[in-house]
């Protein structure tokens, strides 16, 4: 891919030479999606980054464009210790993509859409020589008005580019430093780059013929959900096509990969599209499965997003499902665990609670000898008697261990916690209601929410959010989560404190550069929002980033 951005940087700056003087022909319009009409049915991924111009001039001034700057990156990569060759090729690689994506040239020619694609690979090839094999399936298409002059230019003006014809079809040849070779031809306004002359040969049939991907009913669903967006301001756009990924990730055989391949199992097709909405960045993905996915009619922790909340996260796939995506010699080391404590097993715990849970971060508050964030963890309640037991025999543990047990009454539900430490922070807190079992450190935040158990959204919550935010929030089905980066920064800094100090004689100048600079970053950041809604065959799910107000 590296390479194709090499190839492109070549052919722009041939076609500079020439863009004053001579009229164009039209390309396609930015944003749509014309090289489907050069893909096959099944290929199994298209990638397209929109508005690079834009992009390339504000990344570098932005919170993450400044954390990955190479200084601040050398302090990172030399703290995990890092040689110094690994920080120069991090910095030549800084430098190699910073003057690509600058130059006014590649601005020009791809300044609106550049598109990776990657086709369908021969599964015999795959396994004997994958590295080839990915070269060949590997296409890239970019629209440009000036796209016709480029071949022709580069092979007149730059060394490395040669004419040559392949089964009839002229195409211009570039030489790579590695005594590789890229294919390139450019007809109609629109760039198409490849390893093989093949795969271009290929793609020129496929638009001729008709019948691929452009009509593959799973990329015009896609289609559609990207035109959703309406007039908000896109960045870049997916399609994957997870039935290929998936035969792809399998052919590997590593270990890992079935459990990829489990994971992924069921689900056809995603698309995905990131835009400016209102001020906000949101990144919108639908996911079409098999009409086997687990949802919740709706949340029944949505009270536990208050206005203290540093971060929230709530699912509602808390099921034995859940660990079969775990090794079964770690299943059987988990279950033994649970066992020793509870005398249960994770199957009987399952039994009891979910499929709904999750947890939330509060404030840090020290407790005397070291700072402590306040926590809650929550999970649906499945079988109430089943729930009963499961908390009397946690109330048993902490009596064996020899704490006193206190109960105190909210909502018309007891709340038992024990004191390990003088501050509320210290005290370990159960409550048990209808429909929700809660474990947190400290009662007091037990009696807030309970008195609040079925309200749906609080206020602050609500005015954080904002009206349309709130609404799509409140009907997720599948997950959730809310994560406050710059006041979590804020109370991350008294654990940092605290560890400055207690480990002061292992400090380090680029520890502490790497904290500043990670603390930036979050700061920079109001909110990160997600959250999926699950249907009978697909799913939608959005990632909402807020800036910090200056």
């Amino acid at each position: 891919m590296k390479k194709i951005i090499v190839l492109i940087l070549l052919l722009a700056g041939a076609a500079g030479t020439v863009f004053h003087y001579v009229r164009h022909a039209a390309a396609p319009a930015a944003g749509t999606e014309y090289y489907a009409d050069y893909l096959p049915a099944d290929a199994v991924a298209a990638v397209t980054v929109l508005d690079m111009q834009g992009m390339a001039k504000a990344f570098p001034e932005s919170a993450l464009g400044r954390f990955l700057a190479k200084p601040v990156m050398r302090a990172i990569m030399a703290e995990q210790g890092a040689e110094e060759e690994r920080l120069r090729q991090y910095e030549d690689f800084y430098d190699g993509v910073a003057d690509i994506i600058t130059n006014p040239f590649i601005q020009q020619l791809f300044g609106d859409d550049l598109t990776f694609a990657l086709l369908a690979p021969d599964m015999a090839h795959l396994k004997t020589e994958p590295e080839a094999e990915g070269k060949r399936r590997i296409i890239a298409f970019g629209s440009s008005a000036m796209a016709d002059l480029v071949a022709s230019v580069a092979c007149l003006t730059l060394s490395g580019f040669s004419k040559e014809t392949v089964n009839g079809l002229e195409l211009t040849r570039i030489l790579l430093d590695d005594n590789e070779y890229l294919y390139g031809y450019a007809k109609d306004g629109v760039i198409i780059v490849a390893f093989s002359p093949k795969t271009i040969a290929d793609a020129l049939k496929q638009k001729t013929a008709g019948g691929g991907l452009s009509a593959n009913p799973a990329f015009a669903t896609a289609k559609k959900f990207w035109a959703e967006s309406g007039d908000d301001r896109s960045y870049g756009k997916l399609y994957a096509n997870l039935q290929q990924i998936n035969n792809v990730v399998a052919a590997s055989g590593r270990p890992e990969a079935e459990k990829a391949v489990a994971y992924l199992q069921g689900i056809r097709n995603l698309s995905t599209i990131a835009v400016e909405h209102q001020g906000d960045v949101q990144v919108r993905s639908r996911a079409d499965y098999e009409p086997q996915q687990l949802r919740a009619d709706k949340n029944l922790a949505l009270h536990v997003l208050t206005g203290n909340t540093l971060l929230y996260s709530w699912f509602s796939g808390l099921s034995q499902h859940l660990f079969s995506f775990v090794d079964p010699a770690q299943y059987q080391a988990m279950d033994a665990a649970v066992r020793q404590q509870l005398d249960w097993s994770i199957q009987d715990v399952l039994a009891a609670a979910g499929p709904q849970a999750g947890l939330t971060v509060s404030e840090v508050v020290n407790v005397g000898l070291f700072p402590l964030p306040k926590l809650v963890l929550f999970a649906q309640i499945q079988q109430p008697k089943m729930a009963r037991k499961l908390v009397d025999r946690l109330r048993q543990k902490m009596a064996e261990r020899g704490l006193s047990e206190k109960v105190t009454e909210s909502n018309g539900h007891p709340i038992y916690s024990w004191s390990l430490l003088p501050t509320e922070a210290a005290h370990p807190a159960l409550a048990l209601t209808d429909t929700m079992l809660y474990f947190a450190n400290g009662e007091a935040v037990l009696k807030a929410l309970l008195a609040e158990e079925d309200k749906g959204l609080p206020s602050p919550a609500r005015d954080l959010l904002g009206t349309e935010l709130s609404a799509q929030f409140s009907t997720a089905n599948s997950s959730a989560f809310a994560v406050r980066p710059a006041l979590l920064a804020a109370e991350a800094q008294k654990v940092a404190n605290w560890a400055a100090m207690a480990f002061s004689a292992t400090g380090s100048q680029s520890a502490k550069q790497l904290r500043e600079a990670l603390v930036k970053l979050m700061q920079s950041l109001d909110l990160a929002a997600g959250w999926a809604k699950a249907e009978d065959d697909h799913a939608i799910s959005i990632l909402v980033f807020r800036r910090k107000a200056v």
